[in-house]
């Protein structure tokens, strides 16, 4: 696994965690006193399952659409240098030319 593997894997974790602690504890203070500990616990591990499979939810959503939102950037970014370019070329045809009489002319009156 690459550093870019760990890094995706840390903030699926951390944003799993930031989904279910809070619910785990206002849980765990309001049921506590009316079910076992058992089901404590067994209620404990499917609401972290829930919560990390949501965070994979998240995060590929996440993912898609910042991928999504490049593409447009990059679509709108190169549509713009291709009207930039087109702008630039009949500047560039008739600075040559310009040019070119320029000198011409010079030629013309050394004579």
């Amino acid at each position: 696994m690459t550093r870019k593997d760990y890094v995706r894997y840390a903030k699926i974790f951390g944003l799993s965690l930031l989904i279910t602690v809070p619910i785990l504890i206002a849980l765990n203070f309001l049921v506590v006193k009316h079910v076992s500990n058992v089901v404590m616990i067994i209620l404990n591990v499917v609401l972290v399952i829930v919560g990390f499979v949501l965070a994979i939810i998240i995060a590929e959503k996440r993912t898609k659409y910042i991928a999504k939102k490049r593409q447009e950037f990059l679509d709108k970014k190169a549509q713009e240098e291709k009207e930039h370019q087109t702008e630039e070329q009949p500047v560039v045809a008739q600075q040559p030319k310009q040019q070119n009489n320029k000198k011409h002319k010079k030629k013309h009156k050394h004579k």
